[in-house]
């Protein structure tokens, strides 16, 4: 539901100039009507033919909750981040754009994103105190209290070892209280 709500309030939001940085997005024009009366959402992903279905799943059930929107959907493919900051520039942003946690800040600092906070605030169907903080956190700035991407999946990244090779190496092996640097080093 919040997805559905964020996507008619980015697609009603009047056309606003690019603001200064880490403020709302600056965006495309509101949502243009089509043929028929219904408004015209424009949304923009990097993700390929793997992610046909879902894309399909999460427009259709859009759409069934709102029948007066049509989505139009755009693939980014290679490039993606340069082809958002082209389209930032050119005041051509989609309405809404499924985006990864490493492009957060940077889209922020570009005036790319809006604060996703208020809509957060005020839906009924999902409780942001129920996710995780480190996963909400994927979404938010340090130093700004905005959520701006709100997960759609985590990834669980793990480092697998040959322990008889780190022995034979000579190397000391792994220990779970290691930081990042220490284990990298």
């Amino acid at each position: 539901m919040l997805l559905c709500l964020a996507l008619v309030a980015t697609a009603c939001a009047p056309a606003a100039p690019a603001p200064a940085a880490g403020g709302e997005s600056a965006g495309s024009e509101a949502a243009a009507p089509a043929e028929g009366g219904k408004k015209v959402l424009r949304f923009y992903t990097s993700n390929g033919d793997h992610a046909l279905a879902a894309n399909d799943f999460m427009i259709n059930k859009f759409k069934e909750s709102h029948p007066d929107f049509e989505v139009e959907i755009e693939y980014g493919g290679d490039d993606y981040a340069d082809k958002v900051f082209t389209m930032a520039a050119a005041g051509n942003l989609p309405d809404v754009m499924l985006t990864a946690d490493i492009y957060t800040a940077p889209f922020v600092d570009a005036g790319v994103l809006m604060d996703m906070q208020p809509f957060a605030d005020v839906d009924e169907e999902i409780d942001i105190d129920d996710t995780y903080e480190s996963i909400m956190g994927l979404g938010r700035v340090d130093g700004d209290p905005g959520l701006y991407m709100i997960p759609t999946s985590l990834d669980n990244v793990q480092v697998y070892y040959n322990k008889t090779m780190w022995e034979a190496s000579g190397a000391p092996l792994p220990n779970p209280d290691w930081s990042w640097d220490e284990m990298i080093a």
